[in-house]
C-alpha cells in the first residue's frame, strides 16, 4: 500500500469577490503524524479574487510541506481542493490564461519540482473540504476591520476559537459584553498554561 500525504487547501474572499478580504487555509495529513494546519489573511484590495486566495492556500501548504519534507516519510502527495480552476490548471488539464494567476501557478509547480515527489491533484466538493474551508473562514475572524464592518456578532465570531484567541479579538474590538464568559476564558487559559 502506498504511503500517501494529503493536502487539503481552500481560499475565500469576503464579503465581495472580487475586492474583499482574501484569506486562506490548509491542512496536511499523513498517517502517524500530527496534522499540519495553517491559515492567514492576504488583506483587502480591489483586485483580490477567490482564485488568488485559492492559489495562495495551495502555495502556503506546499511551502509548509517543503519545510517539513525531511522529517516526513511518504511516497505520494495527494492534493485536494474545491477550486476546479486551480486543480485543473495545476494538472495542466486547463490552460492558465490570466497573467496574474500564471505567476501563482508557476510558483506552485516550481515547489513541486523542487521537492522531487510524485504527486496527483483532485478536485473535491466543498463538503469534503471542511477543515481547509473552516481554516480560511477562521482567518476572517482575525480581521477586526472585517468583523466590525460586517456586524459579526460575538457568538459567530468566537465560535470554534481557542480562549486566548477570543480574548485577543475582544481586546482588538475594544469591548467585552459578557464578563462571565471572559472570566471563564481566563480560567481555561490558566489551566492550559499549567498543562503546557
Amino acid at each position: 500500500m502506498t504511503k500517501t500525504c494529503y493536502i487539503f487547501f481552500d481560499g475565500a474572499v469576503e464579503p465581495v469577490n472580487p475586492g474583499g478580504w482574501g484569506t486562506y487555509g490548509y491542512v496536511i495529513k499523513l498517517a502517524g503524524q500530527p496534522d499540519i494546519e495553517g491559515h492567514g489573511s492576504l488583506g483587502r484590495n480591489p483586485q483580490m479574487t477567490n482564485n488568488i486566495s485559492e492559489y495562495h492556500a495551495l502555495f502556503s501548504a506546499l511551502k509548509a510541506l517543503q519545510i517539513k519534507l525531511g522529517s516526513l516519510d511518504f511516497e505520494l502527495l495527494s492534493i485536494h481542493g474545491d477550486s476546479k480552476l486551480v486543480i485543473n490548471q495545476l494538472t495542466e488539464e486547463w490552460r492558465c490564461k490570466s497573467p496574474h494567476l500564471q505567476e501563482r501557478l508557476k510558483q506552485c509547480q516550481d515547489l513541486l519540482v523542487a521537492m522531487d515527489i510524485v504527486w496527483v491533484a483532485e478536485w473535491i466538493p466543498r463538503e469534503k473540504n471542511v477543515i481547509a474551508d473552516a481554516l480560511s473562514r477562521k482567518a476572517l475572524k482575525g480581521i477586526p476591520e472585517y468583523v466590525s464592518r460586517n456586524k459579526v456578532d460575538d457568538a459567530e465570531l468566537f465560535d470554534g476559537l481557542e480562549p486566548i484567541e477570543c480574548l485577543r479579538l475582544s481586546v482588538s474590538r475594544g469591548r467585552m459584553k459578557n464578563k462571565d464568559k471572559m472570566l471563564e476564558w481566563i480560567e481555561q487559559i490558566g489551566k492550559q498554561l499549567k498543562t503546557a
